[in-house]
C-alpha cells in the first residue's frame, strides 16, 4: 500500500509523528483486522497475511501529539497470492 504524505497545512494540527494504518475484512463470515503504526517519512507498507479473494477496508490516518486524525479508507479485493485485484498498489 502506498500513500502521499503531502497534507494541506490547515489539516495538520502539530508536527506529523507518523501514520496509523488499519485493515479489516469486508467479506461476510470472515473476520480479520489489524493496525500498524509507521513513521512520518514512510510512504508505503506491505500488508502481509491477507486472505486470497477477500475484500478489505484499508485506512490511513496521520498522527500528531494531539492524536490521530481523520481516516481515509478504500475498499480493495485481493486476488490469488494476496495482491490487490486491480493492481499491486492502492493509493490513499
Amino acid at each position: 500500500m502506498r500513500w502521499n504524505k503531502t497534507l494541506p497545512q490547515d489539516k495538520i494540527h502539530g508536527i506529523l509523528r507518523g501514520f496509523t494504518l488499519t485493515w479489516e475484512s469486508a467479506t461476510f463470515g470472515f473476520v480479520q483486522h489489524g493496525v500498524v503504526e509507521v513513521g512520518p517519512e514512510t510512504t508505503w507498507h506491505n500488508l502481509t497475511g491477507l486472505r486470497d479473494c477477500t475484500s478489505y477496508w484499508i485506512g490511513i490516518s496521520g498522527r500528531t501529539a494531539v492524536g490521530i486524525g481523520a481516516e481515509s479508507r478504500v475498499l480493495v479485493e485481493t486476488e490469488i497470492g494476496g495482491k490487490n485485484k486491480d493492481s499491486q498498489t492502492t493509493s490513499l
